[in-house]
């Protein structure tokens, strides 16, 4: 069921791959903050 407040919302676009780049350069300290997802990386 869509409430009223929920009709007039824009549905939330995922972060793109530059940002999500671009963030982590300039936050180097992200994954010093969150070890546990560094532990679930899988890098190619």
């Amino acid at each position: 069921m869509t409430t009223s407040a929920e009709a007039g919302k824009k549905p939330v676009m995922p972060p793109t791959a530059t940002q999500v780049a671009e963030y982590l350069r300039e936050h180097p300290e992200f994954f010093n903050e969150q070890t546990e997802l560094v532990a679930e990386l899988r890098i190619p």
